[in-house]
């Protein structure tokens, strides 16, 4: 399977003629509905028409990193597998808090995008000085990291118009505290959809990648998910690559 993602994802025609620009660092969240464990479903976004990045695309809730997602704190927080694989080739200077506003980044983006909020309830919202996060606290959820999975990496090819470097997190529906709203209007609709209706719709070959990823850990038969190497998708010498992050 590794070999068909290559395959798709450097068959496309790509514009590289912007110039080259270091990728930002973004994150997306994949929710995954494993009531019923032989039809899994997941959490994603029509985003809209007129939008300049992925425009009309079928996508995973996501966004870029802000200063403040590194800042906020957390009780609970990423296991030390997967802030180890955060770490991994990070661009700039590492450290754990940029591993751990990477995990936030994807939660935040994900209720501006579609109201939904992953983490756990609390009797009393916690406090922040930062804009970014009022939203979220004040409906007196705070940010659990410790259930939600590092699960894939890609960074987009140089001389594109935008440029990201993207860690994909992987959360149970059952994580859902709340759901407020319909979002920040970045998607027209949001709906739960199997892999194979998924694939009906115009999905970017990187999106399809990765939903083909995180299905692949899914034992369809108890709705259990395997742990496992993390890959990491980035270009080189015009040609994806596909790199796998140990623990």
């Amino acid at each position: 399977m590794p070999n068909d993602h290559l395959s798709r994802l450097n068959s496309l025609k790509r514009n590289q003629s912007h110039p080259n620009q270091r990728p930002r660092d973004a994150a997306s969240l994949v929710i995954v509905d494993l009531e019923t464990p032989a039809h899994p479903r997941v959490l994603m976004g029509m985003r809209h028409p007129k939008q300049e990045f992925m425009p009309g695309k079928l996508v995973f809730p996501g966004g870029g990193v802000l200063a403040s997602d590194s800042r906020l704190h957390v009780a609970d927080d990423l296991s030390p597998e997967d802030r180890r694989r955060l770490l991994f080739d990070m661009k700039g200077r590492a450290s754990a808090a940029r591993a751990r506003g990477l995990a936030l980044a994807a939660i935040r983006e994900t209720f501006e995008e579609t109201g939904v909020l992953i983490g756990r309830t609390c009797t009393a919202p916690q406090k922040t000085r930062s804009p970014d996060w009022c939203g979220y606290l004040e409906a007196g959820v705070r940010p659990d990291l410790s259930c939600i999975n590092f699960v894939a990496r890609a960074i987009t090819p140089p001389r594109r118009n935008k440029r990201f470097d993207t860690r994909f997190f992987l959360a149970s529906r059952r994580t859902i505290a709340r759901t407020i709203g319909k979002g920040d209007g970045e998607f027209v609709e949001t709906r739960w959809v199997t892999q194979d209706e998924a694939a009906a719709y115009d999905l970017h070959p990187m999106t399809q990648t990765i939903l083909d990823e995180v299905m692949g850990r899914i034992d369809t038969g108890n709705g259990a998910i395997r742990r496992g190497p993390i890959p990491y998708y980035y270009m080189r010498n015009g040609r994806f690559r596909r790199e796998v992050i140990a623990a």
